[in-house]
């Protein structure tokens, strides 16, 4: 694999999950989105990228690259360190460049402009501190469960989750197998 390339652009977001994933949607927010499957750590619909996540109602980040081809190898993205907990790579087809994520019940966040097209991606998703994700995870269930004033978002933060998602996207060929420039 050749070595790391710069993204064309990148953007770094900070998210609520919720139900233990983050969906990264390539079209206006839509009700319904079809189920992530449960049994792997990434996967693809149509518009639809499931993320799953240690964490199930914490603020997660989430580091998004547009790349003009495979990206060659992994650097951990700002608060990441060492080698990822998981890695996954799938193919998605988008049909529209404008990125959200959902949160289901929680609304949504707007990505900045990457550039993205519609089209069919390669996707390749990494993520580090998943252990220390569901170690905070189980304190605010057990808090929530214990002190009512926890449920409420005016005077309690929802914590930050030390789960960091690195998604790197480019664009695939015809038979949906990666581009590469050879760079």
């Amino acid at each position: 694999m050749a070595g790391h390339r710069t993204p064309v652009r990148s953007a770094r977001v900070t998210a609520p999950t919720d139900r233990h994933q983050l969906a990264l949607v390539a079209s206006p927010p839509r009700i319904g989105l079809p189920p992530a499957d449960p049994h792997q750590i990434v996967s693809a619909g149509e518009d639809v990228l499931y993320l799953q996540c240690a964490g199930g109602d914490l603020t997660c980040t989430v580091v998004i690259e547009h790349h003009a081809a495979a990206p060659g190898g992994i650097t951990p993205p700002e608060g990441a360190v060492g080698e990822p907990d998981a890695v996954s790579e799938v193919t998605w087809q988008i049909n529209s460049g404008h990125l959200i994520i959902d949160n289901y019940d929680l609304g949504f966040d707007p990505v900045p402009d990457l550039g993205v097209s519609p089209g069919l991606w390669v996707v390749r998703a990494a993520v580090w501190g998943r252990d220390a994700a569901a170690e905070i995870e189980e304190q605010w269930d057990e808090q929530l469960a214990t002190d009512p004033d926890a449920l409420d978002p005016d005077t309690v933060a929802t914590p930050l989750s030390p789960e960091i998602w690195l998604v790197q996207m480019w664009p695939a060929g015809p038979d949906g197998t990666a581009v590469d420039d050879g760079g």
